[in-house]
């Protein structure tokens, strides 16, 4: 499928295409129409072509093709192109076919159908133009590619690969063994004329039950009536053959989406006429389209219509068992119930294969317009196509296996000699509907000086002045091109305040910008600076800590050795003995040598690192140290408690 996507313009296209714009003919045109621009844009009054906005240089361009159309340069560039095209599509066809076995005709439709396709595919608004080809059928590659365009809907194809790629179970329907058996089924059910041996293709029986098995469960899971089966099979056909064209008939989730995406749009644009009656607005629709179809078939073949009442009238009268009630029905609502199946199916399964690709080709290329306005003509070719053997019924029933049985032997040409015959300039007029640019009136404006322009009645209802004066019209052309230069200027102000306006915008974004900048690292800067004030912090309460654990260590110690100092100091005893003075003497020594050693064994711990005190210390020298021992407890205490100012004060005292 990719390689039709993504096909190219047909070499022998772009030669002819190269030839006709090297050849003299279109360098003459080209010279002639670029005149009659610059007359038009001197009638406005205006510069430059590139002035204009698109509307206007389509009025303009299209004004100035209309009025070289009619010029020899005109038809000599027409003689030029017939004949370098004619050339090409021999040479070309000669090449391709000379093995196959057809005839001249059909290599040239052939070829001109893959250059039209190739076109359109390169210029898909351009799609309206394939109209010019109405009552004719399309070849196979210019079928695929107009059928694609004008039924094609992207969101239906791009819900069905988001769902298979997500779980492709899920767009599976519970029934779709059911609806597969259903699809054979229908294919085998005709006598060969109608749908041949697609029954036999297992890739086309495939693609058509994976898209109504998808269409299934997008309905909710309600029942598929045999008009959904017979309005895929066309479509399926028309995809498949050309997969075939291309040698791939392989069958993937691109192939089923491209089918879904058109089955499920024209399902969409269907007309109300051909929906379920039980709705009173699609029975009205019937009803008109019914009357449209009485009202064309009487006037072509008034002894057909008469005896398809009395056919009908008979039919109705037997199966309700009201005769005076069936014989006051008209005409309209009798072909209605006779045709109401086969438009449901739009012709599928009464016509051959062939034949409604044909008809849907017509459809197709107008489904943007009413389809109730040329369905009616379809069913009437139908109706005159099968006269003689409608003439012969007595009954419905008879007419309803007219319908059913012969229709199949219909051809295409057979619709096409009919349709040209009696309703080809009804469907041209129904093919303008829309208001072209050429059709408006074009005028030379030198030829016009003086003259009432051929439109202004349009817009005016009084009686138009043929006094006019030359001098007037230039004052007006004056006047006009003045007030353009004055809207160009007001134009030209206008766009540069806005870009005034726009660049101070920008200027104050980018100021806003640049302070929101400088407020991010102003406050980064404050972070950083609350985050070192806060280390600082830590590490002096760490310091603090340390030295307040040391302090009290110190204290610690120092209480030690208070309270070993006091229990050293015990008071003397005297002696019992009698006093003499050797005796005193020698226990006063005796006391202060036990006195001196006791006091020499804490000294050590008290006075860490002095000298080692002497053995024989008086009473005087222990009291000494005793008191600068205590001094020194003294201070650590009130250091601890009061800090340093308070031992200041304590040393003073």
């Amino acid at each position: 499928m990719d390689s039709v996507e993504n096909a190219v313009v047909p070499e022998w296209l772009l030669e002819t295409k190269e030839k006709i714009s090297e050849s003299q003919e279109w360098l003459d045109l080209s010279a002639e129409l670029f005149t009659a621009i610059q007359e038009q844009l001197r009638e406005y009054n205006v510069l430059f072509y590139t002035d204009l906005n698109d509307e206007e240089k389509a009025v303009v361009m299209d004004k100035a093709s209309v009025a070289v159309q009619t010029g020899d340069k005109y038809k000599a560039l027409n003689r030029r192109v017939s004949s370098v095209l004619d050339k090409q599509l021999n040479l070309h066809s000669i090449v391709k076919s000379e093995n196959e076995m057809k005839t001249k005709t059909e290599k040239l439709l052939n070829c001109a159908a893959e250059g039209s396709a190739a076109l359109l595919r390169r210029w898909p608004d351009q799609k309206s133009r394939t109209r010019v080809c109405f009552n004719r059928e399309f070849p196979a590659v210019l079928r695929f590619e107009v059928w694609r365009l004008y039924l094609g809907c992207c969101r239906y194809a791009t819900k069905y690969l988001e769902t298979v790629k997500r779980n492709r179970i899920e767009t599976v329907s519970v029934r779709d063994l059911e609806i597969g058996q259903k699809c054979e089924a229908i294919l085998r059910s005709s006598d060969g004329q109608r749908f041949g041996k697609l029954s036999e293709n297992l890739s086309f029986v495939f693609a058509m039950k994976c898209v109504l098995s998808w269409y299934h469960l997008q309905k909710g899971g309600l029942d598929l009536s045999e008009s959904d089966y017979m309005l895929a099979i066309p479509i399926v056909s028309v995809v498949m053959h050309m997969l075939g064209h291309h040698g791939d008939n392989s069958v993937n989730e691109n192939v089923v989406s491209l089918i879904i995406e058109m089955y499920f749009s024209l399902l969409e644009k269907r007309p109300k006429a051909i929906l379920e009656l039980s709705n009173e607005d699609n029975k009205a629709a019937a009803n008109v389209m019914a009357q449209r179809v009485e009202v064309l078939l009487s006037s072509i073949d008034s002894q057909l219509c008469s005896s398809l009442y009395s056919a009908l009238a008979v039919s109705s009268a037997t199966q309700s068992g009201k005769d005076s009630n069936q014989e006051q029905v008209p005409l309209y609502k009798r072909l209605r119930n006779l045709l109401y199946p086969v438009v449901r199916r739009l012709f599928v399964g009464y016509v051959s294969l062939d034949v409604v690709c044909y008809m849907w080709d017509q459809l197709v290329v107008v489904i943007d317009n009413p389809l109730e306005d040329f369905l009616p003509y379809l069913c009437t070719t139908l109706l005159l196509l099968l006269k003689d053997s409608l003439q012969q019924c007595q009954s419905r029933h008879a007419v309803e296996h007219v319908l059913l049985t012969h229709s199949s032997k219909l051809t295409v040409r057979q619709f096409q000699s009919l349709i040209d015959q009696y309703f080809i300039q009804e469907l041209q007029q129904l093919l303008q509907l829309q208001f072209s640019p050429s059709t408006a009136p074009v005028v030379d404006p030198l030829a016009a000086i003086g003259m009432p322009l051929p439109w202004e009645h349009w817009f005016r209802a009084t009686d138009i002045n043929s006094d006019s004066l030359v001098h007037d019209r230039h004052i007006q052309r004056q006047q006009r091109g003045e007030e353009y230069q004055r809207l160009m200027e007001a134009k030209r102000e206008q766009e540069e305040s806005r870009r005034r306006h726009q660049l101070e915008k920008e200027r104050s974004l980018e100021e806003e910008k640049a302070q929101v900048e400088r407020e991010m690292k102003q406050k980064e800067n404050e972070q950083r600076m609350l985050e070192d004030q806060l280390e600082q912090e830590k590490t002096l309460r760490q310091r603090a800590e340390s030295e307040q654990q040391q302090q009290q260590r110190e204290l610690e110690r120092l209480r030690q050795e208070l309270a070993a100092l006091t229990t050293t100091r015990r008071p003397s005893q005297s002696s019992e003995q009698q006093p003499g003075s050797e005796s005193v003497q020698s226990h006063h020594t005796a006391e202060a040598s036990e006195n001196v050693q006791g006091t020499e064994d804490l000294l050590p711990a008290v006075t860490q690192g002095s000298p080692p005190l002497d053995t024989h210390l008086t009473t005087d020298q222990i009291n000494t140290v005793m008191t600068d021992t205590l001094q020194r407890v003294m201070s650590a205490i009130n250091t601890f408690t009061h800090g340093p100012v308070a031992n200041e004060h304590n040393d003073a005292v």
